[in-house]
């Protein structure tokens, strides 16, 4: 609804009247902003995850605890991803699944000295909740060029959704991966490199962000900067490179393990989501429904990409779609998944350029157009 008069104020919707008020204290409000939303977010780390208490009771059965039993094999001189050779490729026995940095951060952690289970979960912690605390800030910077009421949402909204409080309270690892793959989206266009090792490291991290690779290529296809298939084919090796640096080591150890770790997340049987359907259906039927289902879930992120190879979407747009497409055909759910489509989300609407500035006596609109599409 607008309010309709004779000031410049009278002519602006409600929300344009409370974001120019806003903006007229804009530095004093951004750093308001930002030690409200470092104490929101260290509110919801002490309370909800109960950072002093004894974390096995709660977390022997999640992964921040097998990343942890995994970092001790390595210590102690044993392959984690060796486990894998005793199963069947189907029913999950808790698998090294991970790339191999948090294993190796977990085996560095202890070697230092730090033997407790408890030390690692307060160290954990303390690194997730920065990571936590920077996707907010972030967001609200981001959105905050566009409009101060939609900025305050956003972080609202990252902050407080179940699946962000889920993830702090069991201590995943996602917020880390989560966060770089963010910024390397946002920053290629400025800074390419930065861009493509930043995406390396969270790949190493956590493989979810695979699904984004071909976002990267057609972006490097598109650069100016890139001449030749030389160069295409070295910004390739910047992707891939960091992530075979630390995968290295074990795929010279055991190839066949760590390949196995790293298929198992596409054949495993997701348990809890179909349990009764694999228990009677006949021998095979689950393995063809999800194969099927997953060559389904191929085709339709191939029409997304195609959308963005097309310039009909920008690259925010296409990172939600294909997150949402994961959640929504992948067998295999936990809650973690969803921050990253939730992260996203923001960003996507930023990139539709739905919000303008209302400046002058004239009432125009000015709308923002920065080199990067947000």
């Amino acid at each position: 609804m607008e309010y309709v008069g004779s000031s410049i104020e009278e002519k602006l919707t409600l929300s344009d009247q409370v974001d120019h008020l806003l903006m007229n204290n804009e530095k004093l409000l951004k750093w308001t902003s930002l030690v409200i939303i470092t104490i929101l977010v260290l509110v919801i780390e002490v309370t909800v995850a109960g950072i002093f208490d004894d974390p096995k009771s709660h977390l022997e059965r999640e992964d921040i605890f097998f990343v942890w039993q995994e970092g001790e094999k390595i210590s102690n001189g044993a392959n984690p991803y060796a486990a894998i050779l005793d199963g069947n490729l189907i029913e999950n026995e808790k698998y090294a699944t991970y790339l191999p940095f948090f294993y190796l951060l977990a085996s560095l952690f202890q070697i230092l000295g730090f033997t407790s289970f408890k030390e690692w979960v307060i160290f954990f912690r303390i690194l997730s909740a920065i990571f936590y605390l920077a996707i907010a800030y972030f967001l609200f910077l981001k959105s905050y060029k566009k409009s101060v009421i939609f900025s305050i949402f956003v972080t609202m909204y990252w902050i407080f959704n179940r699946w962000s409080i889920v993830v702090v309270y069991v201590v995943n690892i996602d917020f880390i991966p989560l966060f770089l793959m963010i910024i390397s989206l946002y920053y290629y266009d400025t800074h390419r490199n930065m861009s493509l090792i930043t995406y390396a490291f969270s790949l190493s991290m956590k493989h979810l962000a695979i699904f984004l690779l071909p976002i990267y290529l057609i972006l490097l296809l598109r650069d100016s900067e890139i001449t030749s298939i030389k160069d295409y084919g070295f910004s390739i090796l910047k992707i891939v490179g960091i992530p075979l640096i630390f995968a290295i080591p074990f795929i010279i150890l055991d190839p066949k393990a760590f390949l196995y770790s790293m298929a198992f997340s596409g054949t495993r049987h997701p348990k809890g989501l179909f349990d009764e359907f694999y228990e009677s259906a006949p021998e095979g039927t689950f393995i063809a429904f999800g194969i099927a289902n997953r060559i389904f879930m191929v085709l339709i992120m191939a029409l997304v990409y195609l959308l963005f190879q097309s310039n009909k979407i920008e690259r925010f747009t296409t990172s939600f779609l294909i997150f949402v497409i994961f959640i929504e055909f992948n067998l295999v759910l936990f809650d973690q998944y969803r921050v990253w489509r939730i992260a996203l989300l923001p960003l996507m609407l930023l990139e539709f350029n739905i919000f303008t500035i209302k400046k002058d006596k004239e009432n125009i609109d000015v709308k923002e157009n920065p080199s990067n599409p947000i």
